[in-house]
């Protein structure tokens, strides 16, 4: 006994004096290497000497004990693995862009942090395993490692960022009915009101980014009948439907979408749109109507309901439209539609004032000189 401790005295009297002739950031691997000499089978120290390593750019020797707890397959197995993945990670943004290998060496990393994912993951290390998932363009394995960590004995807000990290992530990945699946599942999960119709819009949203989902007839129902009066998740209802080419399913939760915001111009334009789709040219007349007295002075809204207003055969309406916009916007198109139809309605006056306007803008044509001859010999 004695003469273990003395041949410890010796050591550490040796340490430091070599203490004194090293720079502190090599005093650390000193102080390292000679602990393990005296315990070489605790992996934790080892891998404390290997970040020291790569801390100061000593790849080759976190390498070579890397190895030793590579081959040992030991507790520090996946440790070791991550960081050797590490490693090799930034050997990769040394190979020049015009090198063909650069290609297949990032294939090889992906494919070993795949093959790392699969393994029982150490609480501890599930960030850094996300971490290089997604520097490694493999948002897919961060969001199952999201996923499963969100399995783990967590506190609920806990769990509720875990799994919204692991559907973001599926979403990135071009997976939008995973993540409206984990979304839902959220959605289960809630506490409140307002819990669940923040989850129940984020479902929504990302069944807006797919196409005939079997979740969405299974989402929408069962949102809408928590949220019946709720205009977000009526917008993504609406949403959903037209992107599934369901445009009367759109018409109809349009309707009741402006029940909610009668006066909303916006709103209002998106119904006509909607009523314009599946031929409901007499509800797009009213609608517009509606929006004329919401904004009277938009020039859009008022050739929306002359054009519609010539669709249902109402041609009285329309040309009080083209003529609002022949005297206020005085363009072609404005004042050569008040024309035509000034003259199918024998509007005579109406046909004079267009002509004459027309012919202060430019020289009119031998048939319109003809109209207007006609007119003024016809008008009273």
């Amino acid at each position: 006994m004695v003469l273990i401790f003395s041949f410890m005295f010796y050591k550490e009297e040796q340490l430091k004096e070599l203490l004194k002739l090293t720079q502190p950031d090599h005093i650390s691997i000193l102080y390292l290497r000679l602990l393990l000499n005296i315990t070489p089978g605790n992996d934790d120290l080892r891998l404390e000497l290997i970040g020291n390593y790569i801390n100061l750019g000593q790849d080759g020797n976190a390498r070579s004990e890397l190895e030793r707890l590579l081959a040992e397959k030991g507790p520090k197995f996946l440790d070791a693995r991550l960081l050797m993945l590490e490693i090799d990670f930034k050997d990769y943004f040394s190979i020049t862009a015009d090198d063909l290998s650069r290609d297949v060496v990032l294939a090889k990393l992906q494919d070993s942090i795949a093959e790392i994912s699969k393994n029982p993951i150490p609480l501890a290390l599930y960030a850094k395993v996300i971490q290089l998932s997604l520097e490694l363009n493999q948002p897919t394995i961060a969001a199952d490692l999201y996923y499963q960590w969100s399995t783990i004995n967590l506190t609920l807000s806990e769990r509720f960022e875990k799994l919204q990290e692991s559907a973001k992530w599926y979403f990135a990945s071009g997976l939008p009915n995973r993540a409206a699946e984990i979304y839902n599942e959220c959605y289960e999960l809630s506490e409140n009101t307002v819990q669940a119709r923040k989850f129940a819009i984020l479902a929504l949203e990302a069944l807006q980014a797919t196409t005939d989902s079997e979740l969405t007839p299974e989402y929408l129902r069962t949102y809408q009948q928590r949220f019946p009066d709720d205009p977000e998740i009526l917008d993504a209802a609406i949403n959903i439907a037209l992107i599934n080419n369901h445009p009367k399913h759109a018409y109809e939760l349009g309707n009741k979408r402006l029940a909610f915001d009668p006066d909303n111009p916006d709103q209002i334009k998106k119904q006509i749109d909607r009523s314009l789709a599946i031929g409901e040219t007499l509800s797009a007349l009213s609608l517009t109507q509606k929006l004329i007295e919401v904004t009277p002075d938009d020039h859009n809204s008022r050739e929306s309901l002359a054009r519609i207003a010539e669709w249902t055969n109402n041609p009285r309406l329309a040309i009080k439209e083209w003529l609002w916009l022949a005297r206020n916007r005085r363009d072609d198109v404005a004042i050569l539609s008040t024309i035509r139809l000034s003259r199918g309605l024998d509007l005579f006056g109406i046909t004079i004032e267009m002509l004459e306007q027309l012919s202060n803008m430019r020289e009119l044509s031998s048939e319109e000189m003809s109209s207007l001859l006609y007119a003024y010999d016809n008008y009273k």
